[in-house]
């Protein structure tokens, strides 16, 4: 692919997120990226021309970071070969457009494994989760930032650099959303395969923070907390089920026929339920997991998600409910603090009658490694799932529950997920991210033509620059 052949691209298009549908926005061209070359051409291109560039790959980013108005989008899933598994050392080359189902698909025969993944979709790419630091449900462990040996980025002057974790410019690009190159290939550091037994229980989010410690102590290597979504509850927030992972026997193993698992039809009832009788939807589910306490899965299978692409078009329809779809909220506080949070976030959500259709607590080590880390000490994650109607009003009065759930996780000395949404104000930027204003001062520095942007990064650059 040439800059001419760039010139006479395709059209534009309009492109949007997969899971919210709210960030529909307008790009001069869309190209699909199928060599690093194309990536070279497609930067020279946009120097000359003036255009800002943005990344996609899966496109399940919420707060608009992989899009740009009137800009160039690179359609990275193409480039989505594995380049070279280390057998030796345990490391893995691939490029950055392939995802995470393909590339454990690829590993098959290999006696190594990925450590962790992006936890509810499989259909994120690898350079998309470089770029937002991603965590999965691993215990004892900081971000996706601890797994990566090395990235090679195309820069904003449009040169191909090889990128080491100890070098500054690594600790940019990894959470860097983007904005300080693209990711072409990305270098991973692997586990050993082995087993893992699937431990659950019924269990109070009063002793979850101890009963996960002891979990860890114990040699648990993965585990999450999926609380009773029902606000009619009693129980709502504070109870749930806990679900761990145990490492035991040898690899390989041949999974046992009698395994319990949801069939697609199934997990459609459930979010059928999640929206319309959420008791009914959390006791089936609790009892669906307890049936499968005891099961034994591989390390790296086992992190598969179930997700139905575009189910809410179907479930709409289904119920003769306006459109709507779930917005992602991720808080972060320290561990000690996750009980009164979780009372605060109680009585918020019962006050303002939330949707709320999925939520979990994990817990992630603290990253010192990228400038703009998220996870600034050992924090208890809690993601909320909310179910936001397009209308005005509906994104309107989420939003406010969105920036409420902010200033709850400031007072409990906690944190916030940067680009699942665009609501933080001035002050919670400021207050949670105090690098924010030198991490656009060293993008411009970085890339002073400003080449890589997104509509996320407009929105907080302009918010800054007022």
């Amino acid at each position: 692919m040439t800059i001419s052949s760039l010139r006479a691209g395709v059209e534009g298009r309009v492109v949007g997120d997969v899971h919210s549908g709210l960030h529909s926005v307008f790009h001069r061209q869309v190209i699909q990226i199928t060599a690093v070359e194309d990536v070279l051409n497609a930067v020279e291109y946009a120097r000359v021309k003036g255009l800002a560039v943005a990344i996609a790959g899966g496109r399940h980013a919420m707060g608009g970071q992989q899009l740009a108005h009137r800009g160039l989008l690179l359609d990275m899933t193409g480039l989505n070969r594995v380049l070279y598994i280390d057998e030796e050392r345990g490391l893995l080359k691939v490029e950055a457009g392939i995802m995470w189902d393909d590339l454990i698909g690829a590993m098959a025969s290999s006696r190594w494994s990925i450590i962790q993944k992006p936890t509810g979709a499989d259909r994120i790419s690898v350079g998309g989760s470089v770029s937002a630091n991603i965590h999965g449900r691993v215990l004892g462990r900081g971000p996706f930032v601890e797994d990566i040996e090395s990235l090679e980025v195309v820069d904003a002057r449009g040169c191909l650099r090889s990128v080491h974790r100890g070098d500054e410019f690594f600790s940019y690009v990894v959470g860097g959303y983007g904005l300080f190159g693209i990711v072409v290939t990305v270098t991973l550091r692997l586990q050993k395969k082995h087993n893992l037994r699937r431990r659950v229980r019924a269990a109070s989010l009063a002793d979850l923070v101890v009963t996960m410690r002891s979990l860890l102590e114990d040699g648990h290597e993965y585990g999450d907390f999926q609380f009773n979504i029902d606000s009619h509850s009693p129980q709502f927030l504070t109870e749930g089920i806990l679900a761990s992972y145990e490492p035991v026997g040898h690899y390989p193993f041949s999974r046992e026929p009698s395994q319990k698992v949801l069939s697609e039809s199934q997990w459609k009832e459930l979010l059928t339920l999640a929206h319309t009788d959420k008791a009914e939807a959390f006791r089936r589910y609790l009892a669906h997991y307890l049936t499968t306490e005891g099961q034994v899965y591989a390390c790296d299978t086992m992190q598969y998600s179930t997700y139905l692409d575009g189910y809410h078009r179907e479930l709409d329809k289904e119920l003769g409910k306006p459109r709507g779809t779930e917005v992602i909220t991720e808080l972060y506080v320290p561990p000690e603090r996750l009980l009164r949070f979780m009372e605060d976030c109680r009585e918020l959500f019962i006050r303002e009658n939330a949707d709320l259709i999925y939520g979990t607590v994990r817990m992630i080590r603290a990253d010192h490694i990228s400038y703009l880390a998220w996870a600034k000490e050992d924090y208890a994650c809690v993601i909320f799932n909310l179910h936001t109607e397009h209308s005005a009003a509906g994104q309107f009065k989420n939003a406010s529950i969105f920036r409420r759930l902010i200033k709850i996780a400031r007072q409990h000395r906690g944190s916030f997920y940067l680009t699942y949404h665009r609501y933080a104000d001035r002050e919670d930027l400021d207050a949670c991210y105090p690098r924010f204003a030198g991490f656009l001062k060293r993008k411009q520095e970085l890339d002073p033509e400003e080449i890589f942007q997104s509509q996320w990064y407009r929105y907080y650059r302009d918010l800054y620059r007022d």
